[in-house]
């Protein structure tokens, strides 16, 4: 989520436990209903992911457009998590294209979330990933983590906070992924707005313009001066506004290799053609997924993922 200005009318009326940031919480130690009643503001599972891993979700509309749960972000959450091995199979197939060209069988991918809002989607990606990861067994082939990094992308300080405070949340997800140096997943939450990006010595912003000279090794500087790219790049209600679509377009532009892998929800009655029209034009093909991928309630619906990768020259 980009904007506050305005809202859509498709938000989840789901109901959650706000989260005290301050607090230390154990999965396993109380019911939910047990903390409402004694007034611990402890966080309420959301869902859990491949029917395995809670996912504790915070809800802050306080935060701006981006702090509660669109109906799409959560179409998308039910497909990590329905769909949490296909996305570990074709993720483990740009990693084997990946060690190829590096020569290096056990290359491990980046991942980046545009317009994150709360952190919600990064969360279920990790458990996602975790979870395939257990009911396939692929401990003994060294596949356990896949990610050696996750960019969680927006603007707002607020929204940032609540991004923080969500992965805080799920640190039993976060923390799984970095139990060794070789199997570490480096998350990082970054300020990044669509289209602009720090120049070389920081000072300013550029639209869109290469940058020169040597970038930082960061994973956030290497977001904000857009000097690197990622395997995978997700994200849910973007291009929800017409003069959103350039900004995001540059940005995607910036984060893709000739293999990256974008997906995107959309509402396909806010989204509108220009957008399609300008991602073309970029140079980028893409498809919509069949409505078989989603759960039955969004199928035949304005509900859409789209898959987006860069056309080869």
């Amino acid at each position: 989520m980009m904007d506050d200005d305005g809202m859509k009318n498709n938000k989840s009326s789901q109901i959650v436990v706000v989260l005290d940031g301050q607090q230390e919480f154990e999965t396993n130690s109380r019911t939910d209903e047990k903390n409402i009643q004694d007034g611990v503001n402890t966080p309420a599972v959301f869902m859990k992911v491949a029917g395995k891993i809670p996912v504790y979700f915070q809800e802050d509309w306080a935060a701006g457009i981006g702090g509660g749960l669109w109906s799409t972000g959560r179409a998308m959450a039910s497909y990590f998590s329905d769909h949490s091995d296909t996305l570990r199979k074709q993720l483990l197939q740009q990693q084997k294209q990946k060690g190829i060209g590096l020569n290096n069988q056990n290359a491990k991918l980046s991942a980046l979330e545009l317009g994150s809002g709360n952190g919600f989607l990064s969360v279920c990606l990790l458990a996602a990933l975790q979870a395939s990861s257990l009911q396939e067994n692929d401990r003994s082939n060294n596949n356990t983590t896949i990610l050696s990094e996750l960019a969680v992308t927006d603007i707002g300080k607020d929204h940032l906070e609540l991004m923080r405070k969500t992965l805080h949340a799920n640190k039993h997800i976060v923390s799984a992924s970095n139990k060794t140096d070789d199997e570490k997943c480096e998350v990082s939450v970054v300020e990044h707005k669509w289209g602009e990006f720090l120049d070389d010595d920081t000072s300013g912003v550029t639209s869109g313009a290469d940058n020169k000279g040597e970038s930082s090794s960061s994973l956030e500087m290497r977001v904000q001066r857009g000097t690197g790219t990622f395997d995978f790049i997700f994200g849910s209600d973007l291009a929800y506004r017409d003069h959103l679509h350039a900004p995001l377009i540059t940005s995607l532009q910036k984060f893709s290799h000739a293999n990256t892998i974008s997906l995107i929800g959309v509402t396909m009655n806010d989204t509108t053609p220009a957008f399609f029209t300008s991602l073309w034009e970029a140079g980028f093909g893409y498809e919509r997924l069949g409505d078989h991928w989603m759960e039955p309630q969004y199928r035949g619906t304005n509900f859409g993922f789209i898959c987006i990768q860069k056309r080869p020259k």
